[in-house]
């Protein structure tokens, strides 16, 4: 083999050539992802607790957010797939002229 190094994509070649994080931005970054875990977790005590007191309805909020977020979901999935079929009969078609 006449080279020995492994071969680095664009994206890990420009991260190897990026200099350390400083220390401050790291620290910021750090009290982001710090806030959104305590968030989280009073989030889901906050669902407990009101699953213990009030099951039913509880339920039916969790059924209804899912279903909602199911619902957002297929219509992306739908508009992403409708964009790419289109993509690919625009390259079909552009393809053919030449």
């Amino acid at each position: 083999m006449p080279d020995q190094q492994p071969r680095l994509g664009p994206w890990l070649r420009h991260q190897a050539r990026q200099e350390e994080t400083p220390p401050r931005e790291r620290a910021r970054e750090l009290l982001v992802a710090g806030g959104a875990a305590v968030g989280g977790l009073v989030l889901l005590v906050a669902v407990l607790v009101a699953f213990v007191r009030f099951p039913f309805p509880t339920i039916g909020v969790l059924v209804a957010v899912w279903g909602i977020g199911y619902a957002v979901y297929r219509v992306k999935k739908e508009r992403a797939e409708l964009q790419e079929r289109l993509l690919r009969t625009r390259l079909d078609e552009d393809a053919r002229r030449r």
